[in-house]
């Protein structure tokens, strides 16, 4: 059971929620299908429990926030842990059955290179007929489908999904830049990875980060 699986307080009872069927996990309320799952995250300016409300009208049948979300999400089942994206990556994990445990997954970080070490990489192994997918701050590739990506490293919950996909479709590898936010944000928890690379650390983000040494322990 899922509560179980994160440690999650309950609305509901233990009988109740057993009688919940989940279908689908997804961060963004503009994305839910009927049976799913809905992660409210905490945001800079808004908490997504605040749209509750549309992924309820939209199907969802069960609601992941924290203790400030928990009082915003009325109306659907409620498990309440300390911080929902240090949990997103594990449910949406176990949900999909672990696929990064079936891809030779390569984590690219560092400031500057992300992107043409991972292009790279993700072009040598293609050409060596070794079926890769690809995640990056330009696009995301799995096989011939090619999607623009909204981030350099998307939420746990997309992470997860596009993962398993590339499963389903018979990759190999897959290569993965990850960003100094998307660790500091817990978006790689449940993620597998068979090698990290670091290519450089200079002076940026520190609007984010603060000072150099939390820059470096978000990539380290």
């Amino acid at each position: 059971m899922i509560a179980d699986l994160i440690g999650a307080a309950k609305s509901i009872s233990d009988e109740e929620l057993s009688n919940v069927v989940i279908t689908g996990i997804t961060h963004n309320d503009s994305d839910v299908q009927p049976g799913d799952l809905f992660i409210a995250l905490p945001g800079a300016k808004r908490h997504g429990a605040e749209f509750a409300a549309n992924a309820q009208k939209k199907g969802a049948i069960a609601v992941v926030t924290d203790s400030a979300g928990a009082e915003l999400a009325k109306g659907l089942p409620v498990l309440v842990v300390a911080n929902p994206r240090l949990v997103a990556g594990r449910i949406a994990a176990h949900f999909y059955g672990e696929p990064m445990r079936d891809l030779n997954s390569v984590a690219i970080t560092g400031t500057n290179g992300k992107t043409t070490v991972s292009t790279l990489l993700y072009q040598i192994l293609e050409a060596a007929n070794r079926d890769c997918g690809l995640i990056g701050t330009v696009e995301t590739r799995i096989g011939s489908e090619v999607i623009a990506s909204k981030r350099t490293t998307p939420e746990a919950t997309e992470l997860q999904a596009l993962a398993a996909v590339m499963k389903e479709r018979h990759m190999r590898h897959l290569i993965i830049e990850a960003s100094s936010h998307a660790m500091t944000l817990h978006r790689l928890e449940g993620a597998h990875f068979a090698i990290a690379a670091f290519t450089n650390l200079t002076q940026d983000h520190l609007d984010f980060h603060g000072d150099m040494e939390s820059y470096f322990a978000a990539k380290s």
